[in-house]
């Protein structure tokens, strides 16, 4: 009786084991039959660059089909947008630049133009004034539209020739609203970057300054840091385009990574800039 028992204990051991083994197999098995889907929605997530091969939906599990189809299209959806992106930026280079160009070389001719009565000159200086904000605008708008800015766009320029030449070009817009400014320097710095990018920064926070004070502005200039405030004690922001100019300067200093803060304390706003490299 014990031989027997002792036999079919060894028996219920190897029965079980083998269960257990199969068991482990079959687990092993099925996590692999799931898994296998995963791992294609894994590498079919790393090719969503619109850089990278495309792919098409094969799998078979109908749970999993609708997310392949999911990232196939949003695949598609990024690649569109940055085919539209690059097409804009090359075609903006040339059907942008060109008559710009033509403008600017048709306003110099009529510049010359002796004789001319002083409304004529003023259009005229008008005219030049904006094609050359255009001219500035269209080449920050097409390096910010690129991945990387190329060496060739950058250069040194002296923060406080580049300020007191936004102010004077500024000068008819002061002289229009009766509003003045006090302007305080101290070791004014040099910055290395694009032209357009220091010229659109400085521009639009003076700009903004003015367009939306109810008194003169503050300009300080220490180093390399730009600090401009205007008062509006309170005031809404009675004008639905406040503070546009702050976004485009934004995104120039986020390219840069040049420190830019904002704060109003509710009487003052205050924009701060930093253009060390």
């Amino acid at each position: 009786m014990d031989e027997y028992e002792s036999s079919l204990h060894q028996f219920t051991f190897f029965l079980g084991g083998l269960f257990s083994l199969i068991m482990v197999g079959y687990g092993v098995y099925m996590v692999r039959i799931l898994s296998r889907p995963l791992a294609k929605i894994e590498d079919k997530i790393g090719r969503m660059p619109p850089d990278q091969p495309g792919f098409d939906v094969d799998t078979k599990f109908s749970e999993t089909r609708h997310i392949e189809q999911t990232l196939l299209d949003s695949k598609n959806e990024i690649a569109g947008y940055f085919r539209r992106e690059q097409e804009f930026s090359r075609f903006a280079s040339h059907e942008l630049r060109t008559p710009i160009m033509v403008i600017k070389g048709s306003t110099d001719i009529l510049a010359r133009v002796p004789d001319q009565p002083p409304i004529a000159h003023k259009a005229i200086t008008r005219m030049q004034s904006a094609c050359e904000e255009m001219r500035v605008l269209t080449e920050a708008f097409l390096l910010l539209g690129k991945e990387k800015v190329e060496p060739q766009h950058y250069a040194d320029h002296a923060l406080t020739t580049c300020l007191k030449q936004q102010l004077a070009e500024l000068a008819p817009l002061f002289a229009k609203q009766g509003a003045e400014y006090n302007l305080s320097e101290n070791e004014s710095g040099l910055v290395h970057a694009p032209e357009s990018f220091v010229t659109i920064v400085i521009n639009n926070l003076i700009k903004n300054a003015f367009s939306y004070s109810i008194g003169d502005i503050e300009i300080v200039l220490i180093g390399t840091q730009l600090t401009i405030v205007n008062r509006h004690d309170g005031n809404e922001t009675y004008n639905a385009g406040y503070g546009c100019g702050l976004v485009i300067v934004e995104r120039i200093c986020e390219r840069m990574s040049w420190p830019f803060e904002l704060d109003d304390d509710g009487v003052r706003f205050t924009a701060t800039v930093d253009f060390r490299s």
